[in-house]
């Protein structure tokens, strides 16, 4: 990904090379974080058997999964991938840039986890799960802002929008891009 946006110049068109590459970059490690839900979805039988039990409670259980999942799999890759890709793909050269660059893409991670590892708890098949978080994630990708025009949206569905953390992700990731640039 770093070679096909490598060095794009400050340019309109360089400008849309990197608008497209932040948002490839989400897309990926949103589709890669629909795996969050695998395990809580696999292990649905054993969590109902052991929170019977009382041996935890169903939140903790969740939530223990869930951090494990993020400080083990995927806060690690989205890390070296920053490192990697960020000056590769020409983003603004400062190291704030690049922290908050890195910030919003470990929360949109987070953000995009949680999404899978709920989806996974409601449809308790492993298969069922990761296609309807797929599903939902490509989904919300389209209301993101930059596959289509939200105005040219039927204003029926405009609404999907404000729940895409593809919306606030790219935004965010843009206006941190062009902070300072004319």
């Amino acid at each position: 990904l770093g070679c096909i946006y490598l060095d794009s110049p400050r340019t309109l068109a360089g400008f849309q090379n990197r608008a497209g590459g932040i948002f490839f970059t989400l897309v990926f490690f949103g589709l890669a974080s629909a795996s969050a839900g695998d395990r809580l979805a696999a292990e649905a039988a054993a969590r109902d058997r052991e929170i019977r039990s009382g041996y935890h409670g169903a939140g903790s259980y969740v939530l223990a999964a869930l951090v494990v999942d993020i400080l083990a799999l995927r806060t690690p890759a989205a890390m070296v991938y920053a490192v990697v890709v960020y000056h590769m793909m020409g983003l603004r050269a400062s190291a704030d840039a690049f922290f908050v660059f890195l910030g919003l893409l470990e929360l949109f991670v987070v953000a995009a986890a949680s999404l899978c590892a709920a989806v996974s708890l409601v449809a308790r098949n492993p298969a069922v799960a990761n296609l309807i978080a797929t599903f939902t994630l490509l989904l919300s990708a389209m209301f993101g802002g930059f596959l289509v025009s939200i105005q040219s949206v039927p204003p029926a569905l405009r609404w999907l929008q404000w729940l895409s953390p593809y919306r606030y992700a790219w935004g965010a990731m843009l206006s941190n891009e062009m902070r300072g640039a004319t």
